[in-house]
């Protein structure tokens, strides 16, 4: 394991960049190497992780964009080699995490903070990322994915939505939760690519709470064989409808039609 407070040149203060020591530690990280950030403040500026395996990164530290417009981390390859098998857990990030050509990554139990106009998760052409249980606070967009073959469980997203665009079929959302509170949240989940992008999106056990335009939202028309929708629980106002260019069985839902209590 390497603790980033043992490594010489680390300040932890927020104020200081770190992103020199810390990149370096990722480097030269072994295969099944842990970094752990212990509870600090940590300055960085955009952190690389190229083509690293079974990298873990985790702990109580908050990771702070040195500018807000730039992910923390970049997750993505080197010479061909995509990251594979990288884990994310337990983190405090006010900044975005980006994967582009990563596979078969986690991101458990963090945090991310508003950044506006920033999602808290972005993913491209990268296959098989599962969020779980992480929870996102006032962003537009929590959750944004341009990536196939991957899951998103049990996250909680506070005035913002998940974001499924083009090339993203074979995608789960379950069981999690999205509700506008204090602020406001326009869609809980949209779904931005055409139908043949968007073939086997499952939305099952999600409760979607008071969105300002659609619980559900795809710009462009998509059938139950495009999309399964079952069990979700809806809370809307009276007379706003749930959908926008989505097919659901409305019989297959829970659904509850009463003023927002704010």
């Amino acid at each position: 394991m390497i603790n980033v407070l043992d490594l010489p040149g680390i300040h932890a203060d927020g104020v200081t960049d770190d992103t020199l020591t810390i990149a370096t530690a990722i480097r030269d990280a072994s295969p099944g190497e842990r970094i752990y950030f212990p509870a600090g403040e940590y300055l960085i500026r955009t952190v690389w992780i190229s083509g690293k395996q079974q990298l873990r990164i985790d702990g109580e530290g908050t990771l702070i964009p040195a500018n807000p417009v730039n992910p923390i981390f970049r997750i993505n390859t080197n010479a061909g080699v995509p990251t594979t098998g990288l884990l994310l857990e337990g983190l405090l990030f006010r900044g975005t995490v980006a994967f582009n050509g990563a596979h078969h990554c986690t991101v458990r139990d963090c945090r991310f903070l508003e950044q506006p106009g920033q999602p808290g998760i972005r993913s491209h052409r990268t296959h098989d990322l599962i969020l779980d249980a992480n929870h996102i606070y006032g962003r537009s967009i929590g959750i944004e994915c341009y990536s196939p073959d991957s899951r998103y469980t049990g996250n909680i997203l506070t005035d913002c939505g998940i974001a499924i665009q083009s090339n993203s079929a074979n995608a789960m959302i379950d069981n999690n939760r999205m509700f506008p509170y204090p602020g406001a949240m326009q869609t809980g989940i949209y779904l931005g690519g055409k139908a043949k992008w968007m073939h086997l999106i499952g939305i099952h056990q999600n409760n979607i709470g008071h969105p300002d335009g659609y619980a559900i939202h795809a710009r462009f028309p998509l059938d139950a064989n495009d999309c399964g929708i079952t069990n979700n629980q809806f809370l809307q106002a009276d007379g706003v409808a749930l959908t926008h260019n989505v097919v659901m069985d409305e019989s297959q839902q829970q659904i509850r039609r009463v003023p927002r209590p704010y």
